[in-house]
């Protein structure tokens, strides 16, 4: 029974083209042989916040149902805009799965994953004032699963039962590692908007002083040159945000050319990208679909090597005379690095929260373990004169949008008329789409960097003066939710010539995870080898693919 607690705490949604998609659902009660209120708050909260993956809540009330529009989760008040009668679809999901225990997702239903419920069962409430929890005496959910292929990530996850709640990971207070919670999004740090555009996020994995860094993220909203720029900065996670500088680079550069950065933040044009003629995996899998952007990925689970860490390699071809070459990768974290991140963190158990504290006041101090020989970052290498030679390594860039990364080679010594490069990861931390390769030299552009005019908060708050420069002064958003609207003046356009907008911040985060438990004394070393946590990685894969598969 234990065994199937700790592998229903690593069962994640699955998603993604396979052959087989079904649904379940499952049923708490509210109560502290099942589900404790405070854990079901914190599965509400999951539920409504995750911005790829937001659920159907439904409140049900004797034999009536409804449909909660636009929910909101305030302490321990559910409120709503308005009560809606549940959609035909979704209504049909549910219907199917109080029938049987495992179902088909209907294609010719599936328009937009109407089968990802949330349902509240409450003796009484009313609709003006919301619903408390107190209230609420049973939990439901409709949680998705694929079968035959296993393709596994987890959009977030927290232990609170026994088995998945749609989306959220249930798994028993008493699972190996103490895990009491495993939030399944390794990016926190702060999101950016754009209106309702999700831009992405800035320094994720910056999560102590000690790794505070600049990151650079290129704006993918269309901008009207006639108003301001005019960005949402907003702490969704439980975690405090701090943003020492921000600020916009704009590049005016010819039309028939991109602008991409390197993960440095050095700017770079791309005229003529070129495709991989080979890429294979660690285990000679050719690796087709890298050659097309089509979020087909590859997800570096071909095994493990003597060093534990799994391989990509990717062959171009050279022209002649050709001395530089700019690697253009499109790359995120993967959810299922997410989860076993916060089990890694789940082995210390109650001691971590003391450790992280120790660590947070050892200001601008090394991290404690080597995040490439972990795998955690995802190095490159190139292949010269029979030897794997260091190029670069891209910092984790979180889980909830790819980007393109650009990676400068000096090709100048270089031998042959191929050019082979090495991506070495942890196993499945990282997912990358795409691979290519521009041997052209740098477009004549040129770079402007605009400060912002305001910073304010809702309550008013003037934050401006915090982010103008590098120094020790940083806009602090400390409670979830908390939005900063910043401002930036009007861009002047250039005739003749396209312009991209980056935007450039700095800071770090702190995450407010508790853990339980004891602390796994000898499972942390075995974390501390070279690969240790790679090692860990494929082993906690390999036990969910056993159950899952044992009987077939």
């Amino acid at each position: 029974m234990q065994k199937h607690l700790l592998l229903f705490s690593l069962i994640l949604v699955f998603t993604g083209c396979i052959n087989h998609n079904h649904y379940q659902k499952i049923s708490y009660s509210v109560d502290e042989n099942s589900i404790s209120k405070a854990q079901l708050q914190h599965s509400i909260q999951m539920g409504l916040t995750d911005i790829n993956n937001q659920f159907y809540y439904v409140v049900h009330k004797g034999n009536q149902s409804w449909h909660l529009k636009d929910p909101k989760l305030e302490n321990e008040l559910l409120t709503f805009s308005r009560l809606d009668p549940l959609g035909v679809v979704h209504a049909q999901y549910y219907q199917r799965a109080q029938k049987k225990e495992f179902n088909r997702i209907d294609q010719r239903w599936d328009a937009g994953e109407e089968y990802r419920q949330i349902h509240l069962f409450v003796d009484d409430f009313t609709p003006s004032e919301g619903i408390h929890l107190s209230s609420i005496t049973t939990f439901e959910t409709l949680t998705q699963y694929q079968h035959r292929r296993l393709n596994v990530f987890g959009r977030y996850a927290t232990t609170i039962g026994g088995s998945i709640v749609g989306g959220v990971l249930i798994g028993a207070a008493v699972i190996v590692a103490g895990v009491s919670a495993m939030i399944a999004v390794v990016c926190g740090c702060p999101y950016i908007y754009i209106g309702d555009d999700f831009q992405g996020n800035l320094f994720s994995g910056a999560i102590n002083p000690s790794l505070e860094r600049s990151d650079h993220l290129l704006i993918k909203s269309s901008q009207d040159p006639s108003v301001p720029v005019i960005m949402r900065i907003e702490n969704k996670k439980n975690e405090h945000n701090y943003t020492n500088q921000l600020g916009l680079v704009v590049i005016d550069h010819p039309f028939d050319v991109s602008i991409m950065t390197t993960p440095s933040g050095d700017i770079h044009s791309i005229s003529e990208l070129h495709k991989p003629i080979e890429a294979f995996s660690e285990n000679y899998n050719q690796l087709d679909n890298l050659i097309t952007n089509d979020e087909q990925a590859y997800l570096f689970d071909d095994g493990v090597a003597g060093d534990q860490l799994n391989s990509l390699n990717v062959v171009f071809n050279k022209p002649d005379n050709t001395t530089s070459g700019k690697l253009v990768v499109n790359v995120k974290n993967s959810d299922w690095y997410s989860l076993v991140f916060h089990e890694v963190c789940g082995l210390m158990g109650d001691k971590f929260e003391g450790w992280y504290d120790k660590k947070w006041e050892e200001s601008k101090s090394e991290p404690t373990m080597d995040m490439s020989q972990q795998g955690v970052y995802l190095d490159v290498y190139l292949m010269n004169k029979g030897d794997w030679v260091f190029v670069d390594q891209i910092k984790t860039k979180g889980s909830q949008a790819s980007r393109d990364i650009l990676v400068p080679l000096d090709l100048t010594h270089h031998d042959g008329d191929r050019v082979e490069l090495m991506f070495k990861s942890g196993f499945k931390f990282w997912d990358i789409d795409y691979v290519g390769m521009d041997f052209s030299e740098n477009e004549p552009f040129t770079v402007s960097y605009i400060q912002p005019i305001s910073a304010e908060d809702e309550a008013g708050v003037d934050y401006l003066s915090s982010l103008l420069s590098d120094d020790d002064s940083y806009m602090e958003q400390t409670e979830e939710g908390h939005n900063v609207e910043v401002i930036f003046p009007l861009i002047e356009q250039h005739e003749g010539s396209d312009q991209t907008l980056i935007l450039s911040g700095k800071g770090y985060y702190k995450r407010l995870n508790v853990y339980e438990g004891k602390t796994h004394y000898v499972k942390l070393l075995k974390l501390k080898r070279t690969g240790g946590i790679s090692q860990f990685s494929k082993k906690k894969y390999d036990e969910v693919y056993e159950f899952l598969y044992a009987d077939e």
